[in-house]
């Protein structure tokens, strides 16, 4: 599994399933739950953007399914440099975004469990979108806490996410996107947290994560 690939293999789909029981978990829905058809990376967007606009129903996906077994990969993959990636964006600016010089991407998801809550943090107020980590190894390990938070009760947003300044272009809808990126784009978005991506003509700029606040 490397972000979202083309074709979804298991792997990818524990992930995100792992990431939905979650979900359900901190909405208070049921938990134990398989997907009601095989998962495609068009419908993993509709997904993110109905859990943005507050409109998610489960039952359009999601069936009652065996007990929940949460099974959740917290170290990044290695890049094959053969390969496109297939990752998630939206379109959300920040202070960063603002002042860079090319176009505003948005912030951009490898794994799937960072989208969904992403997400669900895109629909309260203030609204959050940008992981927190100190690096991309950092990305992936908080997952560990996220999860823990959920279970525990004490999820907050704001302890995994990022303040966002808007939406780009100005007056645009939120919108989660499918990013083909070529996977020699991959590190260097993952060593810097940010990265311009050739996934459009001009490039554009997208956050992969950012420092928390000291």
């Amino acid at each position: 599994m490397t972000g979202l690939t083309f074709t979804l293999g298991q792997r990818w789909i524990e992930q995100y399933v792992s990431g939905m029981m979650l979900l359900h978990s901190l909405l208070g829905q049921e938990v134990a739950i398989k997907p009601k058809a095989p998962p495609t990376p068009e419908t993993f967007v509709k997904v993110l953007g109905e859990i943005a606009a507050g409109t998610y129903d489960s039952s359009r996906y999601f069936e009652p399914g065996p007990p929940a077994q949460l099974v959740l990969i917290t170290n990044p993959p290695p890049v094959d440099p053969k390969e496109r990636y297939l990752m998630v964006g939206v379109n959300t600016e920040t202070m960063r975004s603002q002042m860079m010089s090319v176009g505003t991407g948005g912030t951009a998801f490898e794994h799937p469990v960072w989208a969904i809550f992403a997400a669900h943090a895109l629909s309260g107020k203030p609204p959050l979108a940008v992981p927190l980590a100190t690096s991309n190894e950092d990305l992936w390990q908080r997952l560990d806490g996220l999860a823990s938070a959920v279970r525990a009760r004490r999820y907050k947003p704001e302890d995994f996410f990022g303040p966002i300044e808007g939406l780009y272009p100005p007056g645009a809808k939120l919108r989660f996107t499918l990013l083909t990126v070529p996977a020699e784009q991959i590190p260097p978005l993952r060593k810097r947290g940010m990265q311009a991506l050739r996934v459009s003509v001009p490039p554009q700029f997208f956050e992969l994560f950012q420092a928390p606040a000291k």
